[in-house]
């Protein structure tokens, strides 16, 4: 009995003026294949044309992001990890908000699969899609470093207010130069964005892509060191390297009142980050713990984080306690680096994960898949072929010939790249530990970081009045951690009576004695 196919999204994404709508077009060849395989059909197409992945500033990325939260598919299919994102602190923290909102993320040209090695796989191949990224940019950094220098044009979209003269230096646009300093002294004078905008668009003036203004597009403009005479690019920013079209003092000013209103605005829009949301679930009901926020002093309105079980409001059943959201996130990280800190079992990892790609990669070929396609084309020119000589000729089957001969041809030079990329694999058991080495020296004092650790070798952890009970993304005996809590919690109260250290290096020692050195900041 067939099912219903999933709704689902594709993305692509090409970097260079190397590259064209035809990458996109094979890209998507292949996730509607994937698609189909896998009973998803897709519904929605997005495209970021000429950007780079190593950062999240892409349009159709963003929108993507935004429409996951609505309900409209439960996947989202990428060619390949390194289109979605270069940078794995952003593939970690945008996967994790596509799992919050129930949607999947999916691969067209590794064939990752489920299970715990399958999700650590993803986390070292994300790690070396960002490390081959910073080793080809090192490559091309000195050309382009020599150019910044000089103040020329460097490649990439031209900023809207200039263009670029015969020996690649930029110049002012005359035409737009006027709107753009209009836009500054407006701000400049106490003119909000928003009105700002609404007094560009009632005067009939377009952004360069003729689309309306708004506070966003109006802040955008504001922001652009370039406007001041700044020539930014990569570390750089160099002063009268490129034309001024706004004057010094106007230009001050507008940073300093966007300085001021940032940071005004910062202090009502205080995030907090839940970082074992999705991974952390009560030991009692098995409902999900949940991240709070509340308020622990009416005079100074100072407020506490907390993980709490869902199960209370959803079933009204459940007498689990909340628990400080440092406390768990900390045990968490401290227990990762603990399980990082094992050498044998890195090695045990790394052999496992090797294993599982080159069954994976004997299994599946993205060749045979391309092959299949490169058959059907064949057939659809016969046909046509055939068609033609019995005299069925219109400009509708001559373009569609062209079309598919195109195609054949596209078809035909993949194939022989992808055979030359099955006769080596793709990545080593060496590869594979250097990758799980980057993670055993990450910085755990960024968000983003700790983000990724979780992201990467936590399957799940559940807790209770007793126990932290810690489910690692491996299938062996090493896969599991129990904490007991009641220790911790003892060893806490001492802690504020006597020193530190003392009680928890003798009397009351924690399950993993590195945890006497975290609990200092508790």
């Amino acid at each position: 009995m067939n099912t219903k196919p999933i709704p689902a999204a594709a993305y692509g994404r090409y970097s260079s003026h190397l590259q064209n709508e035809q990458s996109i077009e094979g890209q998507f060849t292949d996730i509607y294949a994937k698609a189909k395989r896998e009973n998803y059909i897709i519904v929605k197409e997005y495209v970021d044309q000429a950007m780079t992945g190593r950062n999240d500033n892409r349009p159709a990325f963003q929108q993507m992001i935004e429409d996951s939260k609505k309900g409209i598919f439960k996947a989202v299919f990428v060619w390949s990890i390194d289109r979605f994102a270069r940078n794995r602190y952003l593939a970690a923290i945008y996967k994790h908000e596509l799992r919050k909102n129930g949607v999947k993320l999916l691969y067209a040209a590794e064939n990752i699969p489920d299970g715990p090695e399958g999700i650590m796989l993803e986390g070292i191949l994300e790690s070396a899609a960002e490390y081959f990224s910073e080793y080809n940019a090192q490559k091309s950094m000195r050309g382009k470093r020599e150019t910044a220098l000089k103040g020329k044009y460097n490649g990439g979209g031209i900023l809207w207010g200039y263009k670029i003269d015969k020996e690649n230096h930029y110049i002012i646009d005359k035409k737009a130069a006027p709107i753009i300093r209009n836009i500054f002294e407006q701000y400049a004078s106490g003119v909000s964005s928003n009105k700002i905008a609404a007094n560009l668009n009632n005067s009939g003036i377009k952004t360069v892509l003729e689309t309306s203004w708004d506070n966003r597009k109006i802040l955008q403009v504001l922001r652009h060191k370039a406007y001041g005479g700044f020539y930014c690019w990569s570390d750089y920013c160099l002063e009268n390297k490129i034309p001024a079209i706004v004057d010094k003092k106007t230009f001050e000013t507008v940073q300093d009142k966007m300085r001021k209103n940032k940071e005004k605005a910062a202090t009502f829009k205080a995030k907090e980050y839940y970082i074992l949301s999705g991974k952390l679930y009560c030991g009692k009901c098995d409902s999900r713990m949940v991240g709070n926020r509340a308020r622990i002093s009416r005079k100074t309105n100072e407020k506490t984080c907390y993980y709490s079980c869902s199960g209370k409001k959803l079933y009204k059943n459940c007498d689990l306690k909340s628990f400080r959201k440092e406390f768990l996130e900390e045990l968490v990280i401290n227990e990762i680096k603990n399980f990082l800190a094992n050498d044998s079992i890195l090695e045990q990892i790394a052999g496992k994960i090797n294993s599982l790609l080159e069954h994976e990669t004997s299994t599946f070929k993205l060749s045979d898949a391309l092959k299949a396609q490169l058959n059907e084309t064949e057939k659809s020119l016969k046909n046509l072929l055939f068609a033609i000589e019995k005299g069925i000729i219109s400009e509708t089957t001559q373009n569609r010939l062209s079309e598919l001969e195109i195609q054949k041809k596209d078809l035909i030079l993949k194939i022989r790249q992808e055979e030359l990329n099955e006769q080596r694999p793709i990545i080593s058991k060496e590869q594979i530990l250097f990758f799980l080495e980057r993670f055993k020296n990450a910085d755990t004092n960024d968000i983003n970081t700790k983000e990724i650790l979780i992201e990467t070798f936590i399957h799940r952890v559940y807790i209770d009045e007793n126990y932290l009970r810690i489910i690692f993304n491996i299938s062996d005996e090493n896969s599991e951690r129990k904490i007991d809590l009641k220790t911790i919690q003892q060893a806490e109260k001492e802690k504020n009576k006597f020193n530190a250290s003392s009680v928890l290096d003798t009397s009351h020692k924690c399950y993993h004695t590195d945890y006497a050195k975290s609990y200092k900041n508790f």
